[in-house]
């Protein structure tokens, strides 16, 4: 009889993608649930086969679930044990393949580059005007369901910090949580930084 292994399970795309930055206004949670898909059939996946890093002081959220979904079976839906808090970073790390996701939360950070600029008001512009295009996480500063104008007074509350918004011009968020000293560090292509967003 003869024995095949299957390759090993390796994850190729996330969605929110690899360094994906959510810019709506604090007003509700960050990201929480993740869909993750694989290079081949997700079978016997578990929580314990990710750990997650985080900039937040308070701690990093678990993997609190994770399920297959699909048909076949290459993507798994992820769920945090908590939401993201603003001015957070973390990173979700598949130990078996080594593979790191890195997200973040920043009110106002409408490019995702990690800072509240004027560049950010530029973008949502472009977006309002169809010249750009950016993910709604992006984009729908108000959390009402639609970007649109109401988007773009928010995001000037936020840089000024008028109608009882927090100030968020000019910050910004730390680098992606690496692994602690004496961690085995993740190979340079072991992010999801090359794969496509699904």
């Amino acid at each position: 009889m003869i024995c095949r292994r299957r390759p090993p399970l390796t994850v190729t795309a996330a969605t929110p993608s690899n360094g994906a930055v959510m810019a709506q206004d604090a007003s509700g949670p960050g990201f929480k649930d993740i869909n993750l898909t694989f290079s081949n059939l997700v079978t016997g996946i578990r929580a314990n086969d990710f750990s997650v890093l985080s900039s937040n002081i308070g701690g990093a959220p678990k993997v609190a679930g994770i399920k297959p979904s699909g048909s076949p079976a290459i993507n798994a839906n992820l769920t945090l044990s908590r939401p993201l808090t603003p001015a957070e970073r973390i990173t979700i790390i598949h130990k078996p393949s080594n593979v790191s996701l890195c997200l973040g939360y920043l009110p106002g950070d409408v490019t995702g580059d990690g800072r509240v600029l004027g560049a950010d008001a530029s973008m949502l512009s472009g977006v309002l005007a169809g010249t750009q295009s950016r993910p709604s996480y992006s984009t729908d500063i108000n959390r009402d369901g639609v970007t649109n104008q109401a988007d773009s007074t928010r995001l000037n509350e936020l840089f000024s910090g008028a109608n009882g918004a927090e100030r968020w011009l000019g910050r910004t968020l730390p680098a992606c949580p690496a692994a602690p000293l004496g961690a085995s560090p993740a190979p340079a292509n072991a992010t999801l930084g090359s794969f496509q967003s699904t």
